[in-house]
């Protein structure tokens, strides 16, 4: 059988199954790379595409391995594997200018991979079980790594020394960045949302500064924050966050600048989905495509990636489910947006990873 037929000999499983007939519909759905090929039990631990990229896409799994792929050149993406971590890598995230990738690992080192050289280059020991790590928005060589411990630290990868050090009373599982930089997101363990904010000129001295109530009364862990500034029909500038919990919801929290305490984050929407212990995460749309509504995507245990639509109206609070993909045959754990949004690439617990190509308009 030639490569061609057996890969898309396998395209009556991937279906859609749109809630509306609007853009967010998607077509053409094939997979691109999968693991379990490769190793049993490869669940995708982080998927990203490269900043501002359409095609060049990263992804890590349990079987300690980064991938880089280019979709575009199909039926089979040229891929190059990074390997050198001794644990399933946790997290990982590109550089400002996507010349180097940033890896996290339970071997609780941190490594910097040359995109260009396709080696490692640096390796920092940090000595204690890492959850999740960020680069900065705006300094390059500064990265942010959460540890189990509850501690979060800022690193410079260039020489390698800690610059910055936060202790929280929850271990943090997830973090994000305001656009300026100026503030740091962090989903923690005991379901509550914390915040550092900078208070320097050098933007990387960071001083613990809030914390929301736990987000639902169940406390369960934060699995996925993602931070996204839109714009509302009035012109008003909408801070956000993008919040999973593993009490089978995806929430969105409207951050109030000029407040404090409780009423600095507050609840816009919530979105059904099955997650009762999966460490699933969620996306923003990489584009808007007006000010009424925006969209995000998310994983779920039932196998489904979950396209939401809600509106920009902050009074409102409405959401509504506008396409459930359909394809994987194992929990989604992990999602992102190419640049102009006409792909949507997810991976699963079982190593599959699926591109998912989207129609912007229907006939």
């Amino acid at each position: 059988m030639k490569k061609e037929e057996s890969l898309y000999s396998r395209n009556a499983q991937f279906v859609s199954t749109p809630r509306l007939a609007d853009y967010s519909q998607f077509i053409g759905m094939y997979p691109i790379f999968s693991l379990k090929k490769r190793s049993e039990s490869a669940s995708i631990t982080r998927i990203k595409f490269a900043r501002n990229s359409r095609n060049i896409i990263a992804f890590s799994s349990d079987n300690h391995t980064l991938t880089i792929a280019d979709v575009f050149e199909l039926p089979v993406p040229p891929s190059f594997v990074f390997k050198g971590h001794s644990l399933s890598i946790v997290d990982f995230d590109w550089t400002l200018s996507n010349d180097a990738l940033v890896t996290t690992s339970k071997d609780k080192t941190l490594k910097v991979w040359n995109t260009e050289q396709q080696e490692c280059i640096q390796t920092i020991i940090i000595g204690h079980e890492i959850a999740c790590c960020i680069c900065h928005p705006t300094q390059a060589p500064f990265v942010a790594v959460g540890l189990n411990n509850g501690h979060v630290d800022i690193y410079n990868i260039t020489t390698k020394k800690q610059v910055c050090h936060i202790k929280l009373e929850s271990s943090p599982r997830c973090m994000a960045f305001s656009v300026d930089g100026l503030w740091l997101f962090i989903g923690c363990s005991d379901g509550k949302v914390r915040w550092l904010k900078n208070n320097s000129d050098n933007l990387i001295d960071y001083k613990y500064s809030g914390v929301a109530k736990t987000i639902t009364g169940k406390g369960r862990p934060i699995s996925s924050i993602s931070y996204r500034e839109t714009h509302s029909s009035t012109g008003e500038i909408i801070p956000s966050l993008l919040i999973n919990i593993a009490d089978s919801t995806v929430r969105l929290l409207r951050i109030n600048y000029n407040d404090v305490g409780d009423s600095f984050l507050s609840s816009w929407v919530v979105c059904p989905i099955v997650n009762v212990s999966a460490f699933i995460k969620s996306s923003f749309s990489s584009i808007l495509t007006n000010n009424k509504e925006a969209y995000f995507a998310t994983g779920s245990e039932d196998n489904n990636v979950y396209i939401y639509a809600y509106s920009l109206d902050t009074m409102i609070g409405k959401s509504r489910q506008v396409d459930a993909l359909q394809g994987h045959g194992s929990t989604v754990l992990d999602l992102a947006w190419n640049a102009d949004e006409t792909l949507l690439c997810s991976g699963d617990v079982k190593g599959e990873v699926i591109v998912w190509k989207r129609i912007k308009q229907l006939n």
